[in-house]
């Protein structure tokens, strides 16, 4: 069988588990915005867990179809964040409504939940970032731009943080600068990162 096709089963487990524990919902529940994300995740990370163990068991995922297979997860988890990140921008500009009382809470029930969501989906779209292509590179950026955007009108001091902490080092690798400088620019975001705690 073609390594594409045996792909697919891990490929679309992933797609239904990225997608779904961000946007699903349902009345039948009484935490409609949160508890069906729980469900879905839980039987998701089952099947996928089974599936993987299955192919590894019969021999027919090797390393090879896994390197393959590695930019279209790490493309779901982008595409998913940014999606939710263009929601959260939405409400905030009274384009779409928010779940709850809060103003951006993108397809969950509070900012912080949100912002968690963001800050873990954040680091896939730096990862397309470094990859050959300038499509890519400008996708990563504007996704990038946009997830920052929703973390920072969702007021969420913790996301905010995060990207304080996340972003400095992701620009310090990019740099081609001498080892004594990135010991100064280490130092000063250790520093910057102390003057935001002190200040929230």
């Amino acid at each position: 069988m073609d390594s594409t096709f045996r792909n697919i089963p891990i490929i679309v487990l992933w797609g239904v588990l990225c997608i779904g524990t961000l946007f699903l919902e349902s009345k039948a529940f009484v935490n409609y915005a949160v508890s069906p994300k729980w469900y879905l995740a839980t039987f998701d990370t089952a099947l996928l867990v089974i599936t993987y163990a299955s192919h590894r068991l019969w021999g027919t995922f090797t390393t090879r179809n896994q390197n393959r297979g590695v930019p279209v997860l790490i493309g779901a988890v982008a595409g998913s964040s940014f999606l939710v990140a263009l929601q959260g921008t939405l409400q905030f500009f009274e384009v779409l409504k928010a779940n709850g009382v809060f103003r951006v809470t993108g397809s969950l029930d509070n900012p912080a939940g949100l912002a968690a969501c963001l800050c873990a989906g954040f680091p896939a779209g730096l990862y397309f970032h470094n990859q050959p292509g300038k499509w890519k590179k400008k996708a990563a950026a504007f996704a990038g731009v946009t997830i920052i955007l929703s973390i920072v009108l969702s007021g969420s001091r913790a996301g905010m943080l995060s990207l304080a902490v996340v972003c400095p080092f992701w620009l310090l690798k990019q740099l081609s600068v001498k080892l004594k400088s990135k010991h100064i620019i280490v130092i000063a975001e250790f520093f910057c990162y102390l003057l935001l705690v002190f200040t929230f």
